[in-house]
């Protein structure tokens, strides 16, 4: 099984440049049975961890791997995957603890810290930057966009060694080019701008190229962010002179296919130099020939991709027809180079499923720094019982890591009343509770239970003071053989606390959408 880190690319999901890289991983390992663990930080401690499936081979869970029961289905499905993929060293962060166990892939999408540094997020860069280095120093494969990436991880980590596969960004959005319809009836030339409003996008220079030029020029700009790009347009006195739209992926090469040039303005820095540029795939495949500020575009310098400079763009000097389709075929050419890069990379890429060492790794190491400092190592008990005079009997069993199951095998040499079992050492809010007590002859002993537990819901339990206690209450005097109890873990230690009877109530109202609509107006109304 490979365990993937990131939200299934269903296609309404893949409107965004990291979703299609996901969906091209996806592609790979499409015969593959593969698990995506889709890290929420908002669901709910109770949120139904059920995999949604994606087809025959494919499912996907929520999580919100801040609380026990999600973390811990989390840490099982990793440590049962034969290859984790982590999509981005954003989310790196969340496995760096299995990364011992040489199981896990990241693919780098982009150089993390220096992204973060364009966003002014000089804190959240160099956390960052912590995560890259352990991934750096621990990983003995990472996947890469460019040659380009590999030389500047390699460069900026000298003392690492990891083996680096190039999986170029290789998007077929349909189907090669088909027939072409460039330029107008009014013999100007289409320009188009594909993207979001990311400050590095450039978008104000396009916009005031066309401010300049739109009497040359048809200028068409397709983002999901049309609002704002509106807005900004508006502000440059241009709204009722271009052609402002969103086009889902699926209809792109349309819009490609009506273009002569398309703008990617990226400066020279180390986030660009090292990107494999969706947008200049796009347009180089479908024969838009691109106008960019710098030429140091990941390794399409080195496959000998064909461009137009944004100053000569806006001094009018710009190819003949002959030229032009130099241009577009040289750029063809990049894509050939691509699809054999993609090709070779994603063989070697299916291989780690079975290459790799998987270490073998002590628990205590995936354990949280909560579990591991205040919950374990712990202890469940049973006493047993007896209406006789007989004295209780205690017996223990200690557990060193996460569990969701406890068995005693009991002396049949004494008869019992009933049973008062602590599953847990510490506050614990448990659910799906599963009973069997055997006796003597192995048959099925019916009881009652109760306890000093409230329940919440129809299956869930949660601890009112210290410790959960559960009583089994029977008919009469039996001789026991064995006790088993199984059960999911909600909550334990310090996040029963939760559950106040705030908590609770609210809980409570969100499963009612009249209440909560009533609720969540009295909240408003009073601040």
């Amino acid at each position: 099984m490979i365990a993937i880190i990131a939200p299934f690319p269903a296609p309404d999901r893949v409107t965004v440049g990291w979703m299609a890289r996901v969906a091209a991983v996806d592609s790979i390992f499409s015969d593959e049975q593969r698990v995506y663990l889709n890290i929420q930080e908002y669901l709910p401690y109770d949120f139904k961890g059920n995999p949604q499936r994606h087809g025959d081979l494919a499912s996907e869970y929520e999580l919100n791997i801040r609380y026990s029961a999600h973390y811990s289905l989390f840490r099982q499905l990793l440590l049962e995957a034969d290859l984790v993929y982590v999509h981005t060293m954003h989310a790196a962060r969340y496995v760096l603890p299995f990364l011992k166990t040489d199981t896990v892939v990241v693919d780098i999408h982009g150089i993390a810290p220096e992204e973060e540094l364009l966003h002014d997020r000089p804190a959240h860069a160099e956390y960052y930057a912590d995560v890259e280095r352990c991934v750096m120093e621990q990983c003995s494969n990472l996947i890469v966009v460019t040659d380009a990436m590999a030389n500047h991880l390699r460069a900026k980590y000298p003392d690492t060694n990891p083996r680096f596969i190039v999986l170029p960004i290789f998007d077929g959005i349909s189907s090669a080019p088909q027939t072409c319809k460039r330029g107008d009836n009014d013999g100007k030339k289409t320009v188009v701008y594909v993207g979001s409003l990311h400050k590095w996008q450039n978008v104000p220079m396009i916009l005031e190229a066309a401010k300049r030029l739109h009497d040359r020029f048809h200028f068409k700009f397709l983002t999901h962010e049309t609002n704002d790009l509106r807005k900004l347009a508006t502000e440059h006195g241009l709204c009722s002179k271009l052609s402002i739209d969103f086009a889902p992926k699926s209809e792109l090469s349309r819009h490609y296919l009506t273009a002569d040039y398309g703008f990617i303005l990226r400066d020279d820095i180390p986030v660009n130099r090292v990107a494999c540029p969706t947008k200049l795939f796009e347009y180089a495949l479908f024969g838009v020939i691109p106008i960019i500020l710098s030429p140091d575009l990941g390794d399409y310098p080195a496959m000998g991709y064909r461009y137009v400079f944004f100053s000569d763009f806006m001094a009018g000097n710009l190819p003949n027809q002959e030229q032009q389709e130099e241009i577009r075929q040289a750029n063809l050419e990049c894509i050939l180079k691509l699809k054999f890069t993609f090709e070779h990379a994603s063989v070697e890429i299916r291989k780690l499923k079975h290459d790799l060492p998987h270490n073998d790794v002590p628990a205590i190491c995936f354990l949280t720094d909560y579990e591991r400092n205040h919950i374990y190592p712990t202890a469940a008990e049973v006493t047993l019982n007896s209406k006789s005079g007989c004295p209780p009997v205690v017996i223990a069993k200690g557990f060193k890591a996460p569990y969701d199951e406890i068995k005693f095998t009991i002396s049949p040499s004494e008869t019992y009343s009933f049973i008062d079992c602590i599953p847990f050492g510490y506050p614990s809010c448990i659910e799906n509770i599963f009973v069997q007590i055997l006796d003597a002859d192995g048959a099925m002993v019916p009881f009652v239970m109760s306890g000093n537990y409230a329940k919440l819901g129809s299956n869930k339990l949660t601890a009112k003071q210290k410790q959960l206690r559960l009583r089994f209450v029977f008919e009469s005097e039996m001789r026991l053989s064995q006790i088993t109890i199984r059960f999911n873990v909600l909550l334990l230690g310090d996040e029963v606390q939760l559950l106040s009877a705030r908590r609770r109530f609210r809980e409570y109202v969100k499963r009612i959408p009249w209440i909560a609509a009533i609720y969540r107006a009295h909240i408003k109304l009073t601040g």
